[in-house]
């Protein structure tokens, strides 16, 4: 799994969209089933101090101790991978992650990786610049 963005810098009203691919480098097929590829994969974003941002969700158990997660699926696929490929999830269409939705994001540096790479991992670098 992987990820890209089209924009590195952008204003601060405009959407922060991530993509995400998957590499396949052996020689057979390899099939992820939805809905487990998204509960056990993920982004982290984190700030130019290196302070990982909580998404409004993350949040919830530290505003509302009583709060509970359940991961329902409602369209479990099995996405094919071909062997030697690189590339969007074609199978789910265009994949893609808008950080804005559930995270404020300021003006600043910020850099975003897969979820368990430490944070050394640089991963992408997005900056928010001020309107023009």
């Amino acid at each position: 799994m992987g990820i890209s963005t089209p924009r590195p810098t952008l204003e601060v009203s405009d959407p922060v969209i991530i993509y995400v691919w998957v590499n396949n480098q052996t020689d057979s097929e390899k099939i992820l089933m939805s809905c487990s590829m998204w509960w056990d994969w993920g982004i982290t974003l984190y700030d130019a101090e290196w302070q990982a941002i909580k998404t409004r969700t993350e949040q919830e158990p530290e505003r509302r101790p009583d709060w509970k997660e359940a991961k329902i699926c409602g369209r479990n696929l099995r996405l094919r991978i071909p062997p030697h490929s690189c590339g969007p999830l074609q199978d789910m269409g265009d994949v893609k992650i808008n950080l804005r939705e559930d995270r404020d994001m300021p003006v600043g540096n910020y850099f975003v990786t897969e979820k368990g790479k430490a944070p050394a991992h640089r991963g992408i670098r997005i900056a928010i610049v001020n309107d023009r």
